[in-house]
């Protein structure tokens, strides 16, 4: 019996050792794991994808509605190349054409004011008539005054003082027994225009005459 127990004591430790764990081993394990699933969906992935397209292409060969569209799209690519291309081209015309109409739209331009102009300067010249008209007229009735006054027809007047002066605002006459200056009214019709060295000019009735200093006029 004491063998049987040695022998039972003596195999403990062994099994013992055998039932402990290894790291090392687990992780082997586990990366042996994850490449059999990896390699076990990776290779149906890929022939799922490749019947897939197998399978577009047939229905994009045998397929007439598919066919129409692939058509449309061909068509639509070369007439949005077609349309560029007559789009550039056509740009040049256009700015050898701009100039033209440009020309044409200056000379629309410059006739109209000359239309708009015309009428203003008529206006103008018809004003200008108008007042040699009235200038002329004034002339004849100046004229008809003129005919009509003489020095007869001033009032009387005494002339008995004459002071000249270098300034205007100090020369002065006596008529009458009053003092007059320039500018002066003597009466109604009567005004002194200016005073001479050895004249005085009066208007009478619009109509200037000119009186010698210290001469007295129509006294009777």
């Amino acid at each position: 019996m004491s063998y049987i127990l040695d022998a039972l004591k003596k195999n403990k430790p062994t099994d013992e050792q055998h039932d402990v764990p290894d790291l090392s081993s687990d992780h082997a394990y586990h990366e042996l794991e994850e490449e059999k699933s990896f390699t076990r969906w990776f290779w149906p992935i890929v022939v799922i994808v490749l019947l897939l397209a197998i399978g577009v292409l047939t229905f994009m060969l045998f397929n007439p509605s598919a066919q129409e569209v692939s058509k449309q799209w061909v068509e639509e690519g070369s007439s949005s190349l077609v349309t560029q291309e007559q789009q550039n081209s056509s740009q040049p015309k256009m700015a050898s054409t701009d100039p033209n109409n440009q020309q044409s739209d200056e000379t629309l331009i410059t006739n109209k004011p000359l239309d708009v102009a015309q009428p203003v300067v008529t206006k103008i010249k018809r004003s200008k008539n108008r007042v040699t008209v009235n200038s002329n007229s004034a002339n004849t009735k100046k004229d008809s005054s003129a005919k009509s006054l003489t020095h007869a027809d001033l009032p009387s007047l005494t002339y008995t003082t004459h002071i000249y002066a270098t300034q205007p605002k100090d020369r002065f006459v006596m008529l009458n027994g009053k003092a007059y200056a320039e500018g002066d009214k003597i009466s109604q019709n009567l005004r002194v225009k200016e005073i001479l060295e050895n004249d005085l000019v009066v208007i009478f009735k619009g109509q200037e005459f000119v009186i010698p200093s210290l001469e007295d006029v129509n006294l009777q």
